[in-house]
């Protein structure tokens, strides 16, 4: 996912890594390593993505991207992926 800019800065197997610790259920890993992978090549970006778009994120639920749609389109943009966190009732393990 992607903001306006943001000064942190991970590479990919730094994500990969972080998100194959969650628990993904039935999620066949490798299938879930090539949607990752997918996502990192071609980020969604948080100020035009639609709820659909979010939801290809693997472990994004309808209810956290709902909150993160109605949060942007109340306050406008993201300037930092820093303000999910300020998203009420998100849960953080989707930040």
């Amino acid at each position: 996912m992607i903001a306006q800019t943001d000064s942190s800065y991970l590479t990919t197997e730094e994500i990969l890594e972080d998100i194959l610790q969650e628990p993904v259920g039935e999620v066949d890993e490798s299938d879930l390593y090539e949607q990752l992978e997918l996502l990192m090549l071609n980020p969604i970006n948080l100020n035009t993505a639609s709820v659909d778009e979010l939801l290809k994120i693997p472990i994004m639920e309808i209810s956290a991207a709902q909150l993160i749609v109605e949060h942007r389109n109340k306050y406008g943009y993201f300037f930092s992926l820093n303000e999910l966190n300020t998203i009420e009732n998100l849960d953080k393990s989707v930040v």
